[in-house]
């Protein structure tokens, strides 16, 4: 995926977040998890690791983005000002997630 120049990157790292816990839920719902209220990742992708301790795979990327739904969506001052070079890398971690679960799932 290509970003363009300009524009806040803060959503697109709340996005990417968005998509990992997604991608997270969808692998837990698929193997049977009751679906909880939750955005954090690395209890997401702990729950992930019971049943498949693959996941462990993804802590880099699930450390990476973590922060990127609080800090986005609920700033304490002004918003984080991300770089494009964050935005990027927050989106290409969202883009592993996503590749890594849906070869789980298929």
């Amino acid at each position: 995926m290509v970003l363009e120049e300009g524009g806040y990157y803060g959503t697109t790292c709340f996005l990417a977040q968005q998509m990992a816990e997604k991608y997270l839920k969808a692998f837990l719902v698929y193997s049977g998890w009751k679906l909880e209220k939750m955005h954090d990742l690395i209890k997401l992708l702990n729950e992930c690791k019971k049943i498949l301790p693959d996941f462990d795979d993804l802590k880099e990327e699930c450390i990476l983005l973590n922060d990127y739904y609080i800090e986005t969506r609920y700033p304490l001052d002004a918003p984080v000002d991300y770089s494009k070079k964050e935005g990027r890398e927050a989106l290409s971690a969202a883009e592993s997630i996503g590749k890594f679960v849906s070869q789980k799932v298929t």
